[in-house]
């Protein structure tokens, strides 16, 4: 999405929100706001019901795996991991990323894109959080650092490279950033 299409985008929406009538911004609203195909909203949105339906009930069956799917003592059973995502999907035993570094790390990851998302959606609010926002973006440092040694060491000869299970993609050298704002 280009920078100027989110403006648009963000424009509208803060467009519906200024004319309702207690200033905050429902979804129902901008759903039926951009039910007009002359709306900048319009092509945001899935208008077939059959296709926004199936998504619909996907999101369903993942949120019932996630809460449902859970140790005696409330712990996740299954994960599922970006990685996986962009592949088509779905989620893996806890036990089997445990036993991967390479599964591991990118857990570690997603964990650390989240905490912070997080961290950016209350940065203004973070009056009691200020410690633990500090930390994520010490530990985002931290694996920018370990990100770039990595990219910086030399390849090793074939001979050398590690055999992988077909559970667990190879390694590869590649360069993550992970924003510390």
């Amino acid at each position: 999405m280009s920078s100027s299409h989110s403006e648009i985008i963000k424009a509208e929406l803060l467009r519906i929100k200024a004319i309702a009538a207690n200033d905050m911004l429902y979804p129902h609203e901008v759903v039926r706001l951009a039910r007009s195909p002359k709306s900048p909203l319009h092509n945001e949105f899935e208008w077939n019901d059959k296709i926004a339906g199936h998504e619909h009930r996907l999101n369903q069956a993942r949120r019932l795996i996630v809460l449902h799917v859970r140790h005696a003592n409330g712990e996740p059973m299954v994960l599922s991991l970006t990685h996986d995502r962009v592949r088509g999907g779905g989620y893996r035993d806890m036990e089997e990323i445990a036993a991967s570094p390479f599964l591991q790390d990118l857990a570690e990851l997603d964990a650390l894109r989240d905490l912070m998302r997080v961290r950016n959606k209350y940065r203004q609010l973070m009056r009691r959080f200020g410690k633990v926002f500090a930390e994520i973006d010490a530990v985002a440092a931290e694996i920018d650092r370990a990100a770039r040694t990595a990219a910086a060491e030399p390849k090793a000869a074939p001979s050398a490279r590690r055999k992988t299970s077909t559970t667990e993609a190879p390694r590869r050298k590649t360069r993550v950033m992970v924003s510390a704002r």
